[in-house]
């Protein structure tokens, strides 16, 4: 080709491209189709569950790994490897607690941020598995030596999202369930949980009201029983603005007074029955009751 006929060529594809016929440097990528990309997750995620199986000392640093991997994924299906994982009976390498203790840190982050950067809508979801998944351990016969582990971790997420799942289980989960997830709120050293218990002071089940007063006692620690919700009302316009230090700290001042306060009443009885039995001898009679004296 001459050099006439090259620049006519050129000349041609640039009045193309002017004419809106895009060049292939103008094409978009073409992107896989989301039904491309679904089995690379689901591959990714079975491969993360099998690190998290990895046994003994020498699949600690896989199974970390993996945990913290999960904990970063937007994603529901991610995190119920985990809670599956916590669900288990079993714990012979303490997968549980390294679960929850990167649950605690991942906690820290700002909720916009957590479980990498999840909506709200599937973030609320997340949080209402893992406090599923933690319910055991309220129940009878759970683990009790990982409540600690357990409350650290719940109390460090976005609280309003621990709030709606809760809820949503007080209205519709098992029996079971509902009574494990009062104990499980009450555990949580958060007073502004305590709306959210004394609800259940008014629910039809007999057993439902009684652990709702029972958890607002270990939460509030109120002087006497808080058993219905007009009672639990009362209690709340005069300290519904306290910490829950603040009342543990009022508890152990009246658990320091009780004994002086006992002593009070002890000396007021012996006063009384003092009284009564010399009323007893001084008045007139024919003869000194003595019937009166003794039981006196």
């Amino acid at each position: 080709m001459d050099g006439l006929a090259a620049t006519r060529l050129a000349a041609w594809f640039g009045l193309a491209v002017c004419a809106g016929v895009p060049s292939l440097a103008a094409l978009p990528p073409v992107l896989p189709a989301p039904q491309a990309e679904r089995p690379q997750g689901n591959e990714e995620l079975e491969r993360l569950r099998a690190m998290l199986h990895r046994a003994g000392a020498d699949g600690r640093e896989a199974r970390e790994q993996a945990i913290e991997r999960l904990l970063a994924v937007p994603n529901a299906n991610a995190h119920r490897i985990l809670q599956d994982e916590l669900l288990k009976p079993k714990d012979p390498d303490g997968l549980r607690r390294s679960i929850l203790a990167a649950l605690a840190r991942h906690g820290l982050a700002a909720p916009e941020r957590l479980f990498g950067s999840a909506p709200e809508t599937v973030r609320v979801q997340i949080v209402h598995g893992y406090l599923v998944a933690l319910l055991p351990l309220w129940s009878a016969g759970g683990d009790g030596e990982s409540i600690p582990s357990a409350r650290s971790a719940l109390q460090r997420l976005p609280l309003r999202d621990l709030e709606s799942a809760a809820r949503s289980l007080l209205a519709s989960a098992t029996m079971e369930q509902r009574h494990a997830t009062l104990l499980a709120l009450s555990d949580l050293q958060q007073a502004s949980l305590a709306p959210l218990l004394a609800e259940q002071l008014a629910a039809p089940d007999e057993q439902l009201r009684a652990s709702a007063t029972a958890a607002l006692q270990r939460l509030l620690y109120p002087p006497e029983p808080l058993r219905t919700p007009e009672q639990f009302q009362a209690f709340w316009r005069v300290h519904g603005e306290l910490r829950y230090l603040d009342f543990a700290e009022l508890a152990a001042r009246r658990a320091l007074a009780a004994p002086d306060n006992l002593e009070n009443v002890v000396r007021q009885i012996r006063r009384e029955a003092d009284r009564e039995l010399v009323r007893t001898m001084v008045e007139r009679s024919p003869g000194i009751d003595w019937a009166a004296v003794q039981v006196r």
